[in-house]
Protein backbone atom coordinates (compact mmCIF):
# COMPACT_ATOMS: atom_id res chain seq x y z
CA UNK A 1 0.00 0.00 0.00
CA UNK A 2 2.85 2.58 0.59
CA UNK A 3 4.03 2.26 -3.64
CA UNK A 4 -0.03 3.13 -3.59
CA UNK A 5 -0.03 6.02 -1.75
CA UNK A 6 3.17 7.14 -3.43
CA UNK A 7 1.33 6.38 -6.91
CA UNK A 8 -1.76 8.58 -5.41
CA UNK A 9 0.30 11.57 -4.56
CA UNK A 10 1.91 11.48 -8.11
CA UNK A 11 -1.47 11.74 -9.21
CA UNK A 12 -2.47 14.65 -7.19
CA UNK A 13 0.72 16.21 -8.21
CA UNK A 14 -0.50 16.45 -11.68
CA UNK A 15 -3.78 17.38 -11.15
CA UNK A 16 -3.20 21.23 -11.76
CA UNK A 17 -4.24 20.44 -15.86
CA UNK A 18 -7.11 18.18 -14.22
CA UNK A 19 -10.47 17.53 -16.50
CA UNK A 20 -13.54 17.66 -13.95
CA UNK A 21 -15.95 15.55 -16.06
CA UNK A 22 -19.82 16.78 -15.16
CA UNK A 23 -21.80 13.41 -15.97
CA UNK A 24 -24.97 12.93 -14.25
CA UNK A 25 -23.96 9.15 -14.24
CA UNK A 26 -20.60 9.70 -12.62
CA UNK A 27 -21.55 11.63 -9.69
CA UNK A 28 -24.40 8.96 -9.04
CA UNK A 29 -21.70 6.26 -9.33
CA UNK A 30 -18.88 8.32 -7.23
CA UNK A 31 -18.27 6.78 -3.70
CA UNK A 32 -20.59 3.57 -4.80
CA UNK A 33 -19.50 0.10 -4.87
CA UNK A 34 -18.94 -1.30 -7.37
CA UNK A 35 -18.67 1.13 -9.19
CA UNK A 36 -16.33 4.36 -8.08
CA UNK A 37 -15.79 3.85 -3.98
CA UNK A 38 -12.47 4.03 -2.30
CA UNK A 39 -11.27 0.63 -3.42
CA UNK A 40 -12.01 1.14 -7.20
CA UNK A 41 -9.91 4.20 -6.84
CA UNK A 42 -6.84 2.00 -5.66
CA UNK A 43 -7.63 -0.67 -8.28
CA UNK A 44 -7.55 2.41 -10.93
CA UNK A 45 -4.32 3.94 -9.07
CA UNK A 46 -2.33 0.35 -9.69
CA UNK A 47 -3.60 0.44 -13.42
CA UNK A 48 -2.95 3.40 -14.04
CA UNK A 49 0.61 2.93 -12.98
CA UNK A 50 0.65 -0.48 -14.74
CA UNK A 51 -0.73 0.85 -18.27
CA UNK A 52 2.09 3.63 -18.17
CA UNK A 53 5.12 0.85 -17.45
CA UNK A 54 3.47 -0.89 -20.20
CA UNK A 55 3.33 2.23 -22.73
CA UNK A 56 6.40 4.36 -21.75
CA UNK A 57 8.69 1.89 -19.60
CA UNK A 58 9.02 0.76 -15.83
CA UNK A 59 10.73 3.29 -14.01
CA UNK A 60 14.35 2.55 -12.76
CA UNK A 61 14.56 3.88 -9.16
CA UNK A 62 18.60 4.12 -10.03
CA UNK A 63 18.93 5.68 -13.08
CA UNK A 64 15.20 7.43 -12.62
CA UNK A 65 14.98 6.25 -16.11
CA UNK A 66 12.07 4.36 -17.62
CA UNK A 67 13.05 1.13 -19.50
CA UNK A 68 10.97 -0.87 -22.00
CA UNK A 69 9.34 -4.59 -20.57
CA UNK A 70 9.39 -6.70 -23.85
CA UNK A 71 12.54 -7.99 -25.68
CA UNK A 72 13.33 -7.57 -29.05
CA UNK A 73 15.91 -8.32 -30.88
CA UNK A 74 18.26 -8.66 -27.72
CA UNK A 75 17.04 -5.07 -26.78
CA UNK A 76 14.53 -4.11 -24.18
CA UNK A 77 11.16 -1.72 -25.91
CA UNK A 78 8.47 -0.18 -24.23
CA UNK A 79 5.38 0.10 -26.52
CA UNK A 80 5.67 3.76 -27.24
CA UNK A 81 9.00 2.50 -29.05
CA UNK A 82 7.98 -0.52 -30.76
CA UNK A 83 5.63 1.84 -32.59
CA UNK A 84 8.57 2.97 -34.06
CA UNK A 85 10.45 -1.03 -34.47
CA UNK A 86 6.80 -1.22 -35.95
CA UNK A 87 7.54 0.93 -38.74
CA UNK A 88 11.41 0.25 -39.48
CA UNK A 89 10.72 -3.30 -39.88
CA UNK A 90 7.62 -3.11 -42.10
CA UNK A 91 9.11 -4.68 -44.82
CA UNK A 92 10.94 -7.67 -43.03
CA UNK A 93 8.30 -10.52 -42.48
CA UNK A 94 10.75 -12.30 -40.33
CA UNK A 95 10.82 -9.03 -37.75
CA UNK A 96 6.95 -8.85 -38.34
CA UNK A 97 6.07 -12.51 -37.02
CA UNK A 98 8.58 -11.66 -34.12
CA UNK A 99 6.62 -8.46 -33.40
CA UNK A 100 3.03 -10.41 -33.78
CA UNK A 101 3.76 -12.90 -31.19
CA UNK A 102 5.55 -9.96 -28.61
CA UNK A 103 1.92 -8.06 -28.96
CA UNK A 104 0.12 -11.40 -28.80
CA UNK A 105 1.91 -11.56 -25.38
CA UNK A 106 1.21 -7.38 -24.48
CA UNK A 107 -2.29 -8.40 -25.27
CA UNK A 108 -2.67 -11.09 -22.90
CA UNK A 109 -1.05 -9.04 -20.59
CA UNK A 110 -3.58 -6.34 -20.92
CA UNK A 111 -6.23 -8.80 -20.46
CA UNK A 112 -5.29 -10.08 -17.11
CA UNK A 113 -4.32 -7.09 -15.81
CA UNK A 114 -8.73 -5.62 -16.64
CA UNK A 115 -10.47 -9.17 -16.09
CA UNK A 116 -11.44 -8.02 -13.03
CA UNK A 117 -12.40 -4.28 -13.43
CA UNK A 118 -14.15 -5.08 -16.37
CA UNK A 119 -16.63 -7.70 -14.94
CA UNK A 120 -17.13 -5.15 -11.68
CA UNK A 121 -18.35 -2.62 -14.34
CA UNK A 122 -20.61 -4.62 -16.36
CA UNK A 123 -23.79 -3.91 -14.88
CA UNK A 124 -23.74 -0.06 -15.22
CA UNK A 125 -22.10 0.02 -19.00
CA UNK A 126 -23.85 2.22 -20.48
CA UNK A 127 -23.24 4.95 -17.70
CA UNK A 128 -19.44 4.40 -17.91
CA UNK A 129 -19.58 4.32 -21.68
CA UNK A 130 -21.00 7.97 -21.37
CA UNK A 131 -18.34 8.97 -19.23
CA UNK A 132 -15.85 7.60 -21.52
CA UNK A 133 -17.69 10.26 -24.15
CA UNK A 134 -17.10 13.29 -22.26
CA UNK A 135 -13.80 12.74 -21.50
CA UNK A 136 -13.12 11.94 -24.95
CA UNK A 137 -14.52 14.95 -25.85
CA UNK A 138 -13.18 17.29 -23.13
CA UNK A 139 -9.59 15.75 -24.27
CA UNK A 140 -10.38 16.48 -28.11
CA UNK A 141 -10.01 12.40 -29.05
CA UNK A 142 -12.12 12.53 -32.12
CA UNK A 143 -11.92 8.50 -32.53
CA UNK A 144 -10.92 6.07 -29.51
CA UNK A 145 -10.72 2.22 -29.52
CA UNK A 146 -12.32 2.57 -25.68
CA UNK A 147 -15.33 3.64 -27.61
CA UNK A 148 -15.50 0.48 -29.42
CA UNK A 149 -17.05 -1.25 -26.02
CA UNK A 150 -20.16 0.53 -27.21
CA UNK A 151 -20.99 -1.72 -29.56
CA UNK A 152 -19.50 -4.75 -28.06
CA UNK A 153 -22.29 -7.21 -26.36
CA UNK A 154 -21.76 -8.08 -22.77
CA UNK A 155 -18.98 -10.67 -22.05
CA UNK A 156 -16.93 -10.06 -25.66
CA UNK A 157 -14.99 -7.70 -24.80
CA UNK A 158 -11.86 -9.64 -24.46
CA UNK A 159 -12.38 -11.06 -27.48
CA UNK A 160 -12.92 -7.99 -29.08
CA UNK A 161 -9.54 -6.44 -27.78
CA UNK A 162 -7.96 -9.23 -28.90
CA UNK A 163 -9.62 -9.52 -32.76
CA UNK A 164 -9.40 -5.56 -33.27
CA UNK A 165 -5.83 -4.34 -31.88
CA UNK A 166 -3.53 -4.95 -34.71
CA UNK A 167 -0.31 -3.13 -33.93
CA UNK A 168 1.37 -1.11 -31.22
CA UNK A 169 0.45 1.91 -33.35
CA UNK A 170 -3.32 1.49 -32.16
CA UNK A 171 -2.45 -0.20 -28.85
CA UNK A 172 -0.46 2.87 -27.94
CA UNK A 173 -3.04 5.19 -28.43
CA UNK A 174 -5.51 3.07 -26.88
CA UNK A 175 -3.31 2.96 -23.28
CA UNK A 176 -2.92 6.73 -23.63
CA UNK A 177 -6.14 7.12 -24.24
CA UNK A 178 -7.30 5.05 -21.44
CA UNK A 179 -4.67 6.89 -19.08
CA UNK A 180 -6.60 9.92 -19.13
CA UNK A 181 -9.32 8.44 -18.75
CA UNK A 182 -8.68 7.26 -15.80
CA UNK A 183 -7.20 10.37 -14.44
CA UNK A 184 -10.15 11.69 -15.15
CA UNK A 185 -12.19 9.61 -13.32
CA UNK A 186 -10.09 9.76 -10.31
CA UNK A 187 -10.07 13.91 -10.43
CA UNK A 188 -13.68 13.77 -10.65
CA UNK A 189 -14.55 11.75 -8.42
CA UNK A 190 -14.30 13.28 -4.51
CA UNK A 191 -15.96 10.96 -2.37
CA UNK A 192 -14.59 7.91 -4.04
CA UNK A 193 -10.70 9.96 -3.65
CA UNK A 194 -11.69 10.28 0.04
CA UNK A 195 -12.35 6.98 1.05
CA UNK A 196 -8.90 5.86 -0.70
CA UNK A 197 -7.03 7.71 1.56
CA UNK A 198 -9.22 6.86 4.30
CA UNK A 199 -8.32 2.92 3.21
CA UNK A 200 -4.32 4.15 2.48
CA UNK A 201 -4.24 6.14 6.28
CA UNK A 202 -6.14 3.32 8.24
CA UNK A 203 -3.60 0.43 6.24
CA UNK A 204 -0.50 2.38 7.48
CA UNK A 205 -1.77 2.86 10.75
CA UNK A 206 -2.24 -1.11 10.84
CA UNK A 207 1.39 -1.39 10.02
CA UNK A 208 2.47 1.33 12.38
CA UNK A 209 0.96 -0.81 14.82
CA UNK A 210 2.59 -3.81 13.69
CA UNK A 211 5.59 -2.38 13.82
Amino acid sequence: MKKAFILSTLLLASSSSAIILESTALKKLDGIWPAFDGIAILNIVHLKSKYTDMNVGKLNKKTKEREGLYAFKGKKYSIARLVEVEKEFKNDAKAQQELSKILENVKAEFIGLNEEFIKQIQGFKDMVISIMRESCNKRNVAHSFMLSWTDTQAGQETESFKKNMRSFSQLNKFLTDLDGFLKDIYDSCPKGRKQFFDILRKQREQRNNNA
